[in-house]
């Protein structure tokens, strides 16, 4: 089992992560925008843009999950529901 505190550094970090995933998505958005513009070819733009909005998801499934573990350290009741679910 993790500390709080390892779990909080692993939130802060994943909020980062997502923060400059956001930032590169909105940057390269407006790189293809000024690319289609000027009738330039945008397809490798276009699958980094889905492999990044893709990794995107999985960071926020990651940092929902980071979240759960916060809330079962806080609330150690839920650790038992956890475990019986798991088992169950």
């Amino acid at each position: 089992m993790t500390s709080e505190i390892d779990e909080t550094a692993a939130l802060a970090l994943a909020d980062r992560h997502i923060s400059e995933g956001e930032e590169r998505i909105r940057h390269l958005t407006m790189t293809r925008n000024s690319l289609s513009t000027s009738d330039q070819d945008t397809s490798e733009i276009d699958r980094l843009l889905t492999l990044l909005q893709d990794t995107l998801s999985v960071w926020h499934v990651h940092r929902n999950n980071i979240l759960s573990a916060l809330e079962r350290e806080r609330r150690p009741e839920l650790n038992v529901a956890h475990e019986q679910v798991e088992v169950g």
